[in-house]
């Protein structure tokens, strides 16, 4: 499927859901707009920044789904590592995702 500016917002939207079926919080915590240059390949569409906290497993499964959209996005970057437990001790992993679509049409 392709996103155009207008889908924006809902392409957002389905990140977070997807997140919300892992079990694990995500946020966008940045995004930069198509053809900055700053994703893999310049020109391309929108690129993403995304945090997400939660159990490893959570964690994991956020970063294949988002991976597996309906869309073309490539994974310009992943990183997963356990935190340091919060007072609750309840989200030691977190993960951050930057992610650019390429199925993107202006």
């Amino acid at each position: 499927a392709f996103v155009d500016s207008k889908g924006l917002a809902r392409f957002i939207e389905e990140i977070e859901r997807t997140g919300a079926l892992t079990g694990a919080d995500v946020r966008v915590t940045s995004a930069t707009g198509p053809g900055s240059g700053t994703s893999a390949s310049p020109g391309s569409g929108p690129s993403f920044t995304i945090h997400a906290t939660g159990s490893f497993n959570g964690v994991f499964k956020f970063v294949a789904l988002a991976a597996s959209l309906p869309y073309h996005v490539v994974l310009d970057a992943v990183t997963i590592e356990k935190t340091t437990s919060g007072s609750r001790g309840d989200s030691p992993w977190q993960g951050d995702v930057t992610l650019h679509i390429v199925s993107y049409l202006p």
